[in-house]
């Protein structure tokens, strides 16, 4: 936890390095806290608000972690764009697929009758065919930045900076 805080102390400190310690346990504190605020917001509807609120909150020191965690291992922050595309991507897709999913149960409150064995067929549907395309886009470009942030850092001084702590 204290990895988390530290990250968000240094929001937007984009220069030196960070270690896999540093990345990942900032990483793995926001997505639990993240995902406890939107599992309570199934129940508690108003936390939806400040789950929102934390995911948008925590994106900035994130990217910079990130960029601190590339650069450890000798990489240029750029390619922190990964993440944040593989980010934006997902959020879209959820969204169109969100979109979707309210444009059928509109049609069934509007007492429209829902043909489910032809759903696929799309007829008086929206076309959301590129849900999956964006979706799948998102999930390989989120395995290339894994495996860049898996990678070990040098262990002497980079361009970036000293060798981080820990």
């Amino acid at each position: 936890m204290a990895w988390f805080f530290y990250g968000l102390q240094h929001y937007g400190d984009f220069d030196g390095r960070a270690s896999r310690r540093e990345y990942w346990s900032n990483y793995t504190a926001g997505v639990l806290i993240g995902a406890v605020l939107f599992g309570l917001s199934i129940f508690v509807h108003p936390l939806v608000v400040l789950a929102v609120a934390f995911q948008a909150g925590t994106f900035i020191p994130t990217v910079a972690v990130t960029v601190r965690r590339l650069h450890d291992t000798g990489l240029s922050g750029r390619w922190a764009g990964l993440y944040v595309l593989s980010s934006l991507l997902l959020y879209v897709s959820l969204f169109l697929g969100s979109k979707a999913f309210f444009a059928l149960t509109s049609q069934a409150l509007n007492g429209s009758e829902l043909d489910l064995l032809n759903l696929s067929s799309g007829k008086g549907l929206p076309d959301f065919s590129g849900i999956e395309s964006v979706a799948e886009v998102s999930q390989v470009l989120s395995v290339i930045i894994f495996i860049l942030l898996c990678r070990r850092g040098s262990h002497a001084k980079n361009c970036y900076g000293r060798v981080p702590a820990a």
